[in-house]
């Protein structure tokens, strides 16, 4: 009975505390990753801009541009 009285008071309540906070700290990493990579994204694509071809791209070779790279937490 002991057992269940400390699981019910002290593990149970704990292990909710501990999944929620995993839950919001991994939502947080989530939205920095989505905010950085769309304004790294951004800010390749416009620097791009200047060196997209002009004219009829029916006319034109295929050209590839370079994808960013991902970037890494804490920079």
């Amino acid at each position: 009975m002991a057992e269940l009285q400390m699981l019910l008071e002290e593990e149970i309540p704990g292990g909710r505390r501990a999944l929620f906070d995993s839950y919001t700290n991994l939502e947080r990493v989530a939205d920095y990753c989505e905010n950085n990579y769309i304004q790294g994204y951004t800010i390749t694509m416009n620097s791009l801009d200047g060196a997209k071809p002009s004219g009829n791209p029916g006319n034109l070779p295929f050209i590839a541009y370079p994808i960013p790279p991902p970037l890494r937490l804490g920079d």
